[in-house]
């Protein structure tokens, strides 16, 4: 699709790749699948098909410098939804609103949008969202930084990020080395597994490490991150939340195998770790939703098997059943 760039006096244009699938149901809302500039259409294709087989019809893409759609202009950022994402959704000839489902890092920009165009939002999906810069916070709180040091730990985690993004660039996709940096999924942990090789191929092209690497500095910025959720002053629109919530027990017998000893100081800070992340996670969405009408629903993965992943990767199904048990009732005019 041909995708015109939002007040833009140059009139430029970029092509977008997507696919909307699944059987049209004008009685229940089309679904569109997001994530984060290090995700796109590959990730999504087991999750769509699970729900087209179950008569969902859902839509996914790549942005700009992702996959198959365009690369990046030098001015573009992250903050897509002000560039070119209204635009794009606007032209999509299905029916709206639809159904909003945010992977992780896709949350910030969609809940942008969401505020922006509420006539396009029939309600929003979080699936595993955390709030921005959890990482560094944990790091904080566990270590009982300063904000100095704290500030100081993120500029390393940069520094860090920077190398390692600037080696597969000039090393690992020039002379054939993505490979070695980025290993092929463990058995079982793709599915479809027969388009294992596409979903490989989005991690080891250079398109993908070019987008991330000039996105650093929009992701370390500390004021007006586009990856932030920011609290609604009003809206009328429903947010969902499925997320991993296990206890402490299941936490220790996930975590704590191999040099990680049940009973060692390592495994009692991962553990809590994990349980302040998804403590986060439940307290952002109840910000989030405490002066709405509508709430929306919270709904847990609870047994071992649950992971970051598994909503979208590993197990559609799951995700599957539970989006019907969130959505029981739900249709439109």
């Amino acid at each position: 699709m041909t995708v015109p760039f939002i007040n833009d006096p140059s009139g430029r244009t970029v092509q977008i790749h997507y696919l909307c699938s699944g059987p049209i149901n004008n009685s229940f809302p089309v679904i569109f699948w997001e994530a984060d500039i290090t995700h796109g259409m590959s990730d999504f294709w087991g999750l769509q098909m699970t729900f087209a087989d179950a008569g969902y019809r859902s839509c996914v893409w790549d942005k700009l410098g992702q996959g198959y759609s365009d690369y990046y202009f030098f001015d573009t950022t992250s903050q897509y939804q002000d560039q070119y994402y209204h635009n794009f959704i606007s032209m999509l000839t299905e029916k709206k609103p639809m159904i909003f489902a945010s992977w992780s890092g896709g949350a910030g920009s969609q809940y942008q949008y969401a505020l922006q165009h509420p006539e396009n939002v029939h309600s929003m999906l979080f699936i595993d969202v955390a709030p921005f810069g959890i990482e560094w916070e944990m790091e904080r709180v566990f270590k009982n930084l300063t904000a100095q040091q704290t500030a100081e730990y993120k500029r390393i985690d940069r520094l860090g990020r920077n190398a390692i993004f600037g080696i597969l660039r000039a090393l690992g996709v020039p002379w054939g080395l993505s490979t070695i940096f980025v290993p092929p999924p463990t058995p079982g942990s793709y599915k479809p597994a027969d388009r294992v090789d596409e979903y490989r191929w989005f991690y080891i092209t250079e398109k993908t490490w070019t987008s991330q690497f000039f996105l650093l500095d929009e992701y370390f910025n500390d004021t007006n991150n586009p990856y932030a959720i920011s609290l609604p002053t009003t809206s009328t629109i429903s947010i969902n939340n499925l997320m991993v919530r296990q206890n402490t027990s299941t936490l220790t017998a996930v975590r704590c195998t191999g040099p990680i000893a049940v009973g060692s100081a390592a495994c009692s800070d991962q553990v809590a770790r994990d349980v302040y992340l998804q403590d986060k996670k439940v307290e952002l969405w109840r910000n989030l939703t405490s002066n709405l009408a509508r709430p929306g629903n919270l709904s847990f993965c609870t047994d071992e098997t649950c992971k970051g992943d598994s909503f979208v990767l590993r197990n559609p199904a799951m995700t599957l059943r539970e989006f019907k048990r969130i959505y029981a009732g739900v249709s439109i005019p």
